[in-house]
């Protein structure tokens, strides 16, 4: 997804690059996220972009303005929704690169930050057990968290 001033800058280059990555799917245009109006465009168009049942893998890098926190929120409801899989959510921190000593590159750290949509799974179950006593979502949870050790 990209707004039209980004299409225009750069849309060129990027369907280059994910044509060379043999990469599917297509580029929507979304609005510049100017009111809150268009936040909830933005949302809608994520959300109505990403099939039942899929598996997404993101990167944020160059997430603007609100884009990150509303693809987060977007993610949380594709999960439930439409049984949508997150294979994961990551940040180049190209500020936190080294700077290239003699003559090797510049190479900045990528951060998993799936761990932190989790959070939102383990808040959930811990709402669930305070408001019916349930802790059935938490045993499932630490079930899971025990078998991915």
């Amino acid at each position: 997804m990209q707004t039209r001033a980004a299409a225009e800058r750069h849309g060129e280059s990027l369907a280059k690059e994910l044509l060379a990555c043999n990469s599917i799917g297509e580029i929507s245009e979304i609005t510049d996220d100017k009111s809150e109006t268009e936040l909830w465009e933005i949302f809608a168009a994520i959300t109505n972009s990403v099939p039942a049942g899929c598996e997404l893998h993101l990167d944020i890098t160059h997430g603007f303005r609100s884009l990150p926190l509303i693809v987060f929120i977007a993610l949380s409801y594709l999960r439930t929704t439409r049984n949508v899989t997150i294979g994961g959510i990551h940040y180049g921190a190209w500020e936190e690169r080294n700077q290239g000593v003699g003559s090797s590159p510049e190479v900045a750290p990528v951060f998993d930050i799936t761990p932190f949509l989790t959070l939102l799974d383990w808040n959930a179950a811990a709402d669930q057990f305070l408001q019916t006593g349930s802790a059935d979502r938490i045993s499932q949870l630490l079930s899971e968290a025990q078998q991915s050790l």
